[in-house]
């Protein structure tokens, strides 16, 4: 359906532009709260459900294969954004751990995958891979 695709889109992007510049403290975000825990959830739940829904209603042939990365991406942005989420509302005390340096030290990475592979999948909805 065209509505998830582009549900897809425009979550990537959304969520990879929180993940890269979410926490940077040094730009003025105060018009534009992307750090904010609310964000992260609500933006976080959006994105993961749209990309299970990407997997089930495909734009085009081939199915599975045709939205996989996107739907990938998206899941993949959704859960860092829910653990950061989880992360900062906790009153648990933390110690990095195997998930915090895998998701958590790197995802300005995850959220440069997020942006490309909604760009990508804007550009070539129909190609076989993306």
């Amino acid at each position: 359906m065209i509505q998830f695709y582009f549900l897809a889109i425009v979550l990537n992007v959304a969520a990879g532009l929180v993940l890269i510049f979410g926490d940077d403290e040094s730009a003025d975000w105060e018009r534009l709260p992307l750090g904010s825990d609310a964000l992260k959830l609500v933006l976080g739940i959006l994105t993961g459900i749209t990309a299970l829904l990407k997997l089930l209603t495909p734009v085009a042939r081939p199915y599975i294969i045709g939205d996989l990365f996107p739907a990938a991406a998206g899941g993949l942005a959704a859960f860092i954004l829910l653990y950061g989420y989880y992360r900062s509302v906790s009153t648990l005390d933390w110690e990095p751990g195997r998930m915090y340096l895998i998701f958590g030290e790197h995802k300005k990475v995850f959220g440069t995958l997020a942006i490309v592979s909604g760009v990508l999948h804007f550009f070539f909805a129909g190609v076989l891979i993306l």
